[in-house]
């Protein structure tokens, strides 16, 4: 047992834990009384897939492509952020589940780690699944990992944790324990009862007590509140004053229209969530921030975040503790506190870790563009107390270089020591321009961190600044040097991996010095694509580093025109986009549904159109086309009409979460729907729509007001406030309903990033 894992048993064990390592040691026993924490771990996806395509971030530290090597590494930035345990997502319905716990338990004994385990059944709780399939799969965990050393136990039982196990009643759950209970599996259950809001908002304790009372202890979800939390908490004590209510903390708030977590206030959130967790006097915390990305909502080391919320959740673990910081130095971190939109300003949080003798403290930060220029000075701040110190910083929009790229300087001196430096790294924030690719994004600054690996790349002889996209050819050269044996050397593109290299750690030989000359992909136009691109390098035990970037410049007619279909060039399956944006899309929308492709037919300018036969054609554009706030959709139709006994109600363009619904009515009449924070909004033409004729037909929406178009004249519109979001877009279809299929003709779909006059209509115009 290494010296760092020792200082970690030491301290868990005055704390009242006995803490198990290696195949013979006892197993890990905690108490209601003690303070423990788990963090959510989900371990059902295949470690092996692309982050950065199925998700909203990655990883920085773990290879992508080595599973075993991957667990490790999350294992131990476990217990580096300060977990006690980690709390095992298994779902009822998915194989791997079983095996990837028993990969797990197998990593904690042969390396000595002091992390406890525990299961948490995901599922059990659902409505279809029945009380033989909950007992089967209990009882396999059961017969395999009951009496492994590493499993956490409570009053001499393993800890089952459970998400939503609200089933159809209290009655089926109890007669899921008395089953187990015959079968010899007896568990301290910890049930999760807030995400589904069994105990409110106004129950009464009545109609509370037969789920409270199931489980001897229970956890919520962290939707709450920190003020939420203390109602529910104490209304739980209240029925169960023997009870364990088992705390969660948190990074951010659920996005629905983004379906993720993202942080909010910079790390705000979290501090609060932690406060919480300390006003309510709850002993034991399950932390929902470790979930493998699937929902962004995660503490491990990040593209996203970086390392600001490991370090936190470590000092803030042990202030709940009541012990001291175990700081080996200052720490200095700098994270954006949301996604700018137009006309705001950019918010950032300087968040500094302290020790005593490093008080007080001096720092200077600048933020820089790419290529240099100085944007803000925000001149020395001066911290004066030790641990935690924040300070809100303000850098206003019209600053922002188009593109939003930074490079941070900053320094600390501290008291007594070395001053801290920094000269990158750089993030992307929203100037108020479209950027469909991500349209949230952070700032995410570790300083004081050893870099044992250095990294140069340049592309098309450009090393750091920007350079106009017609300029690219996609030349590459990475230059490394590293004293470890490299892992992954990759390119990254806006934070997805565009070019990579493994190589395999039990070969690798230490290589002080390498130079990769990688062909980077073009687009079809023959250049790259725009944004920021870098280079990381990862050594064989995990460490990383990642250069100075490049930006590839955004041409100026991408901040208009974000996608233009003429289908005048398409595929026999893919609509080309002809704007910079290159949006693509698919004829017959999904695979399944590949037969039903519209077919291609002349158009009125001697190229083509698409010809739906209002039965089942399609056309589907993956991802967010349509801009959240401002935007104009237009495009040319010839409509016949219903088809006698056909329902009454086609859509012309439609996006998945209704930021814009353009069709044709019942009285055929044009309309436009939209629905934005919980209400629908309708503006329609008092006229029909003339039939077996081209008619050019528009909307534009600027934030506030929704107006229609018909022959470049308005004839709708209606107010229509609030955020709506984008989500895949349909043409000629409701891909949400499938159904609402168009009959007739349809041409030149344009989505622009403005509000256009009805002279900018086009490229034809009405």
């Amino acid at each position: 047992m290494n010296g760092k894992t020792k200082a970690v048993v030491a301290v868990l064990m005055q704390l009242g834990c006995t803490v198990a390592f290696g195949a013979d040691a006892r197993p890990v026993d905690i108490t209601p009384q003690t303070k423990f924490v788990w963090s959510c771990y989900m371990i059902c996806f295949p470690v092996d897939r692309d982050f950065a395509q199925q998700f909203h971030d990655r990883p920085l530290d773990r290879p992508p492509t080595d599973g075993t090597s991957s667990r490790l590494i999350d294992l131990r930035n476990a217990a580096a952020a300060g977990f006690d345990g980690l709390s095992i997502d298994l779902f009822i319905e998915d194989k791997h589940a079983l095996p990837a716990f028993r990969q797990l338990v197998a990593l904690v004994k042969q390396n000595d780690l002091p992390l406890g385990l525990s299961p948490m059944f995901d599922g059990l709780g659902r409505f279809d699944v029945t009380v033989d399939a909950i007992v089967a799969k209990v009882r396999a965990w059961f017969e395999e990992f009951a009496a492994e050393p590493c499993v956490v136990r409570c009053q001499g039982k393993p800890v089952i944790l459970t998400y939503a196990p609200y089933g159809t009643s209290p009655e089926k759950w109890q007669e899921v324990l008395a089953r187990l209970h015959d079968a010899g599996c007896d568990a301290y259950w910890v049930g999760e009862y807030g995400h589904y809001c069994v105990l409110g908002p106004e129950p009464t304790l009545d109609e509370a007590r037969p789920w409270l009372t199931l489980f001897p202890a229970a956890n919520s979800f962290p939707e709450m509140s920190p003020a939420r939390t203390k109602t529910v908490v104490d209304q739980y004590r209240n029925v169960c004053p023997d009870g364990q209510w088992v705390g969660s903390t948190k990074i951010g708030y659920w996005r629905p229209e983004i379906a993720v977590y993202q942080s909010q206030q910079g790390t705000k959130t979290f501090r609060d969530s932690w406060q919480a967790m300390t006003d309510c006097g709850v002993n034991w915390v399950q932390q929902a921030t470790w979930n493998d990305f699937s929902e962004n909502h995660h503490v491990m080391p990040s593209e996203n975040y970086g390392s600001v919320f490991c370090a936190l959740n470590r000092y803030l673990v042990r202030q709940w503790k009541g012990l001291p910081a175990d700081l080996d130095g200052p720490k200095l971190y700098l994270s954006q506190q949301q996604e700018v939109l137009t006309g705001e300003e950019a918010q950032f949080e300087l968040l500094a870790l302290l020790r005593p003798e490093d008080v007080p403290a001096k720092v200077a930060l600048q933020l820089a563009t790419a290529d240099g220029k100085l944007l803000k000075d925000f001149g020395p701040m001066i911290f004066d107390r030790a641990g935690l110190q924040t300070a809100d910083l303000t850098l206003p929009v019209p600053d922002v270089p188009q593109g939003g790229l930074l490079i941070p300087r900053a320094e600390l001196r501290p008291r007594n020591g070395s001053p801290l430096t920094l000269d990158g790294p750089y993030t992307i924030v929203s100037p108020g321009g479209y950027r469909p690719e991500r349209n949230h994004s952070w700032l995410h600054t570790g300083l004081g961190q050893a870099a044992p690996v250095k990294c140069l790349l340049t592309l098309d002889g450009r090393t750091g600044g920007s350079l106009p996209q017609a300029e690219t050819h996609g030349q590459a050269s990475v230059v490394v040097d590293s004293e470890a044996a490299l892992a992954d050397v990759e390119i990254l593109h806006n934070g997805l991996q565009a070019w990579s290299v493994r190589r395999d750690p039990s070969k690798a030989a230490p290589a002080p010095t390498s130079t990769l000359s990688p062909k980077l992909p073009l687009n079809r136009r023959e250049v790259l694509d725009w944004g920021w691109y870098a280079a990381r390098a990862v050594t064989a035990d995990g460490r990383l580093i990642t250069s100075r970037p490049v930006f590839v410049e955004r041409p100026a007619e991408a901040g208009v025109t974000v996608g233009l279909w003429t289908f005048d060039n398409d595929t026999e399956t893919t609509i080309l986009d002809s704007s910079p944006w290159l949006h693509d899309g698919r004829l017959g929308a999904r695979t399944q549904y590949e037969v039903h492709r519209p077919q291609h037919a002349p158009d009125q300018w001697g190229g083509k159109c698409l010809s739906f036969d209002g039965v089942d054609d399609r056309v589907l554009l993956e991802g967010p086309v349509v801009p959240p706030n401002t935007y104009t959709v237009e495009c040319w139709v010839n409509w016949p009409g219903f088809a006698e006994g056909a329902p009454k109600g086609q859509l012309l363009f439609s996006t998945a979460n209704a930021a814009v619904v353009l069709g044709i009515g019942d009285k055929d009449q044009l309309r436009v729907s939209r629905h934005s924070e919980g209400r629908w909004y309708l503006a329609q033409d008092p006229d029909p729509l003339p039939k077996n004729q081209w008619t050019h037909v528009a909307v534009s929406y600027d934030g506030q007001t929704m107006r229609v178009y018909r022959g470049g004249t308005e004839v709708a519109k209606t107010a229509a406030p609030g955020d709506s979001n984008c989500g895949q877009v349909a043409i000629g279809w409701n891909s949400v309903t499938n159904g609402d299929f168009l009959r007739g003709l349809i041409d030149e779909v344009r989505v622009s990033a403005k509000v256009l006059k009805p002279e900018e209509f086009g490229p034809h115009g009405p």
